[in-house]
């Protein structure tokens, strides 16, 4: 039976001492006792409980039973443990007792270090500030401290063995295998007596004295004061100090002489070659020493000998960097030391600081102490459209810039931009507060207008100038609500009083298509920036509208905007711009509006040319025409618009040329149909380029049974391989006659519904073989053998296709068609593409066919239709 004192207290007394670890204690209570950890923890009545996982955070059961067994206060057990220290020199899980990784240096808590003479002088107890990664040296003794027993080269254990009897002090408590007798191997304790372990002293007024006194002050101002100021300052010392171990292995001999005093101090080398501080090795209080003092010179910035090491730290940051590594990402490994260093260091790089960075960090002759919030961003991309004001956009927008969708690509860019100055965004997520649906697409837009200096400096000026105009004078528009409102579903527009305007000005209305283009205007006067383009809206629709709207139009949907934003209760303008200052220095990316010829603009665009016409004439590019013609209230003649000019404007080519038709059609007297297929179009194309070629259509006579012989029939339907369709288009009767007469005088009808062949009208006829013959009956025939000897000329698919017009699996599904056709594979599956032997046969027949087909018409034919 287990005898009991009569209160809880044990009579035998063990308090800790200042400064120690909690298992110590409680491993010194048991020695006490003569029993072990485990049976005391046990004989307190907590089982459950670990030694090593109380030292991390006591529970408060834990904590009231200990307090009322050994008679110590519950607040003087907790500050035995390393939950005072979280997240500021260790980093604990807030869900169970572990380590997690710590704010700094390597890892600590689950291994300690120790000063030997300490060991020796209270009796084998380990104090707690050991177990810190920010503790290397004895400010007792003067001297480092050892993180391995020097026997078995182990972190020591405080813990001894459940079943080995009481700890021993001061001696290693690792296992060590040893041999025994018939051969064995025994796990036996290693027992190294470690107060006897040598320690290398330190001078008491040296530098890594010094500079752990002041960590030990900052650790204590921590706990009891200000804790955000002292992680801070610790952060700062470490983002420091570890730049400056990276520093070492190349970059010594240019360091400057407080580095050498340092190492020399420490007596020894603070790094292995290619070892990384944060990796646990014998070499991690070497390193957290010479760290921790050269951080902490470096950031006091005291003197002249503090500057030159901070100004080394910076360099060889610097260095260690590739030269292709864009600044802005080197510059978030700064982001944990703090503002004051990031800005230090986005300084020394400024030469090489890209858009970001310099919006972000380094806006000119403007200082960002305070990150914004997320309200503050919020209410910022409320100020701002989704594409910059068309005032700002012709001024920043270079003249490389030509397609529409690269335009609107660099103007969403530099709206996601005014995000950035004071901010932590990156551009997705600035893109992300502004709706932007392409944001990768559209930094990319920017990147490829290839701005540099003395254009980006002016285009950085003008972004940050934009966002202080924004952030001190609060706009008159909720872009945020307009976005929200407007950005999706349907608009008010009074399609009445739009007819009603066509009729009055003499236009036509154009049907669904217009009607769209005028909703997408409208809603971008809404939105105040360019809408989404409907699905039945191209770009080149939208850019005509842009640069040649009547000045009654734009009226119009001007009161129809009003109208749409008093409706909903939004009392706004419908368009506002900020303000425009001059930038210094060598003036704006783009041209300024004001230097621009007015009257130069007004007659180009009164007398109907062309936006590329006017863009030539006044030197600058089609966008930046375009966004001229939207910032001034210039417009056309309304007589242009919106009625189309008749005729095609661009010439029919090849088979459908002019001459071609009129030397197929009558003299050759081909049909429309037999037009059609050489020329890969339909028959409706066939005859209105003959209308638009002023080609008469030739006039048959009535077919009738008696004109029309069976012999002719046999010999264009047989041998020559022609359709009935074909035939009876020929002789002006209908596909059922035909086939009645081909009927009644027996002749045998291919199966199916085969098409006519196309090289039926050659002569002399030409030969073809099993394959072409099977190819020939499929429909589109000429326009397949035509892309497969396109294939044959190069060596990519892609490039094929895009020389063709078409997309790349589209000329796939036609070589698949062809393959299937011949019963053979054409293609080998190699990369170039190359024609296997059965393929390359047929090609040469495919070629021989074409020139044949081609050499009797004035023009080679072109892809598709001809057109």
């Amino acid at each position: 039976m287990r005898q009991r004192w009569a209160t809880e207290r044990i009579p035998i007394a063990c308090p800790p001492l200042p400064g120690e670890a909690l298992d110590s204690w409680i491993e010194a209570y048991a020695r006490r006792l003569r029993i072990t950890a485990f049976h005391f923890l046990r004989f307190v009545e907590l089982p459950q409980a670990r030694v090593g996982k109380m030292t991390i955070r006591l529970h408060a059961q834990e904590a009231r039973r200990l307090s009322a067994v050994a008679g110590v206060q519950e607040s003087v057990l907790r500050s035995l443990t390393l939950e005072p220290f979280d997240q500021m020199a260790v980093r604990l899980h807030p869900d169970r007792r572990a380590m997690k990784a710590p704010p700094s240096w390597r890892s600590g808590g689950a291994s300690t270090r120790f000063c030997p003479r300490c060991l020796h002088d209270n009796g084998g107890r380990w104090l707690l500030a050991w177990r810190l990664p920010w503790t290397f040296c004895c400010l007792r003794h003067n001297c480092q401290l050892i993180g391995q027993c020097p026997a078995c080269h182990k972190p020591p254990r405080i813990s001894g063995s459940r079943f080995g009897g009481p700890s021993r002090p001061g001696q290693c408590a690792n296992g060590v295998h040893a041999q025994a007798p018939g051969g064995r191997r025994d796990r036996v304790p290693c027992d190294f007596p470690l107060p006897q372990a040598a320690a290398p002293g330190l001078p008491a007024r040296g530098l890594i004295v010094q500079a752990q006194r002041a960590v030990n002050q900052i650790l204590t101002q921590g706990q009891r004061h200000d804790r955000t100021a002292a992680e801070l300052h610790l952060r700062e010392i470490y983002a420091l100090g570890r730049r400056s171990l990276h520093g070492l292995p190349d970059h010594l001999p240019t360091a400057p002489p407080v580095v050498h005093e340092v190492l020399s101090e420490w007596q020894g080398s603070p790094l292995e070659p290619g070892r990384v501080p944060n990796t646990p090795s014998s070499t991690a209080i070497s390193s957290t020493a010479v760290g921790t003092v050269l951080g902490r010179i470096a950031r006091s910035r005291a003197d002249a000998q503090a500057r030159d090491l901070l100004e080394w730290i910076l360099r060889v940051d610097q260095a260690r960097a590739p030269s292709t590594k864009d600044p802005h990402t080197r510059a978030k490994t700064w982001k944990k030391a703090g503002a004051s260093l990031r800005q230090l260091a986005l300084a020394s790089a400024d030469s090489e600081s890209g858009l970001l960075t310099r919006l972000r960090d380094r806006a000119p002759g403007r200082d960002h102490p305070a990150r914004l919030t997320k309200e503050q961003l919020q209410g910022r991309a409320a100020k701002i459209p989704g594409m910059l004001w068309p005032q700002w956009s012709i001024r920043l927008m270079p003249d490389r810039i030509s397609s529409p969708p690269a335009t609107d690509g660099f103007r969403r860019a530099c709206s996601a931009f005014l995000l950035l100055p004071g901010s932590e965004l990156d551009y997705s997520g600035a893109a992300t507060l502004l709706g932007h649906q392409t944001p990768a697409k559209d930094r990319l837009a920017f990147d490829r207008a290839e701005l540099v200096e003395p254009a980006l400096t002016a285009v950085v000026w003008a972004l940050i100038e934009l966002t202080d105009v924004l952030d001190q004078h609060a706009p008159p528009i909720d872009y945020a609500r307009r976005r929200q409102t407007f950005a999706c579903g349907d608009l008010d527009l009074d399609v009445a009083a739009y007819t009603a305007l066509c009729r009055a000005e003499g236009w036509r209305t154009g049907g669904a298509p217009r009607l769209a283009l005028v909703r997408w205007y409208l809603r971008s006067l809404l939105l105040g920036a360019p809408a989404l383009l409907p699905e039945r809206v191209s770009y080149h629709a939208r850019d005509n509208l842009r640069f040649q709207i009547p000045r009654s139009l734009r009226g119009w949907l001007l009161d129809q905007a009003a109208g749409a934003l008093a409706a909903r209760g939004i009392d706004e303008p419908v368009q506002w711009a900020p303000p425009i200052h001059e930038p210094p220095g060598a003036g704006w990316p783009g041209p300024d509006p004001a230097d621009v010829d007015r009257e130069a603009f007004v007659a180009l665009l009164w007398a109907g040319h062309l936006v590329t016409r006017v863009a030539d004439q006044l030197a600058l590019s089609c966008e930046q025409t375009r966004l001229y013609a939207d910032i001034t209230d210039a417009k056309p003649r309304p007589a242009h618009f919106p009625a189309p000019k008749g005729g095609r404007r661009i010439p029919r080519r090849g088979v459908l040329s002019p001459q071609s038709l009129h030397h197929l059609h009558l003299r050759q007297r081909l049909t429309p149909a037999q037009i059609a297929a050489p020329a890969g179009c339909s028959n409706t194309t066939v005859l209105r380029a003959m209308a638009e070629a002023g080609v008469e259509r030739r006039t048959y006579a009535q077919a009738t049974r008696h004109r029309i012989s069976r012999e002719w029939v046999e010999h264009e339907y047989l041998v020559k391989l022609r359709s009935l369709s074909d035939l009876a288009d020929q002789a002006r009767c209908h596909p059922d006659t035909m086939r009645k007469m081909a009927r009644d005088w027996g002749i045998v009808l291919r199966a199916g519904n085969p098409v006519s062949n196309p090289f039926a009208h050659l002569d002399p006829l030409p030969d073809l073989s099993p394959a072409m013959l099977t190819t020939i009956a499929t429909p589109n025939s000429i326009r397949r053998l035509r892309s497969l000897v396109a294939l044959s000329m190069s060596t990519d698919l892609s490039r094929a296709a895009t020389a063709l017009g078409i997309a790349p699996n589209s000329l796939r599904g036609q070589i698949r068609t062809l393959a299937k056709a011949t019963g053979s594979p054409l293609l080998a599956s190699t990369t170039p593409v190359r024609l296997t032997p059965s393929g390359r046969r047929f090609l040469d027949e495919a070629v021989r066919l074409l020139n044949s087909l081609d050499g009797g018409i004035p023009g080679k034919p072109t892809r598709g239709n001809g057109s």
